[in-house]
Formats: structure tokens, sequence, C-alpha cells
């Protein structure tokens, strides 16, 4: 049985895991999840990414769910959130192979720009509080893992780093 041990983070240890985690790394998988859920995996140090089985050990992921998120080469947009699976899809192709070459993340607004190898930028914007509601406002806008550990920002801004535990 997988379970989940979380706490809450100070930013500058968040913002440091994360560009631990993501920069340099080559993309090795990306994918469409339901709804706007966006999925793109990497390369783990090492050389090694497997995604079947899909076990915490073997993943370095950064995924989106309650965030809206736009691909673009330049000044050009390619696609958003609110496109089509089969545009989406086409888009994130060219990511694979890829590697991140620059990461900022906005303190507060917790934006993030991930620009990669051959000039495609992802940009991820949680949702607003009034956008999802109270009630929602503790949930996941986007998340970075990688092996057992995560870290998570969300809606309302909550820093968290967790653990996945296989008991």
């Amino acid at each position: 049985m997988k379970q989940f041990f979380s706490c809450s983070i100070e930013q500058d240890a968040f913002l440091s895991a994360v560009h631990t985690a993501l920069s340099g790394a080559r993309c090795t998988t990306a994918w469409a999840g339901v709804g706007n859920a966006l999925y793109v995996g990497f390369e783990l140090p090492g050389g090694t990414y497997t995604e079947t089985p899909r076990t915490p050990s073997r993943r370095r992921e950064l995924s989106t769910a309650f965030c809206r998120w736009t691909i673009a080469q330049g000044q050009h947009l390619l696609c958003t959130d609110e496109d089509s699976r089969a545009a989406v899809l086409e888009v994130l192709s060219q990511l694979i192979s890829q590697t991140i070459n620059r990461l900022e993340v906005e303190r507060d607004a917790w934006l993030m720009q991930v620009s990669f190898s051959n000039d495609l930028i992802l940009k991820l914007s949680p949702y607003t509080i009034v956008e999802v509601g109270v009630e929602e406002a503790e949930t996941d806008a986007w998340v970075v893992q990688e092996r057992e550990k995560y870290y998570s920002v969300s809606c309302a801004g909550e820093l968290t780093e967790g653990e996945y535990k296989t008991t």
C-alpha cells in the first residue's frame, strides 16, 4: 500500500529542491492527462527513466493539476491547457530529448517558466483561490517529483515537501 507523508517547507529550501530536481534534466516523456493535467518525465541522474511500472523510485516528473499552462517558442504560442488533446500531444512530442536549460520560479505567485534546449518554453500558472474556491484551495497546482520525494505548490500558495512510502 502506498502512503504519503508530507509537511510544509520554507521557500528557499523549496526553490533549491525544485531547481536541483529539474535543472539540466533531459525530457523522456510528455503526455496530457484528464482535463488540463500535464505530465513531463525526465531522465534520472545516471541516465535512467522507467515509465512502466510507474513506481516512485523510478520517476522524475513535473506535473500539473489545478494550473494553467502554455507552451511557446519565442513569442509564438504553440498550445495551452485549453487546446484539444491532439494539438497538445503534437506540441508535447517536441519536448522529448530536450534538456532544461533555464528554470525560473516566481515566489509568492509560484509561476514557473521552464525553457528547453529547442527554445520551447513551458509556463505554469496556478489557479487562484477565486478560480477554484476556498474548498479546493489546498489542491496541488503543480508538483515536482524525484524518486520518492515530491515538492508541491497548492492553489493557496502553500508549499509542501513529501515522500511516498510503500508499506
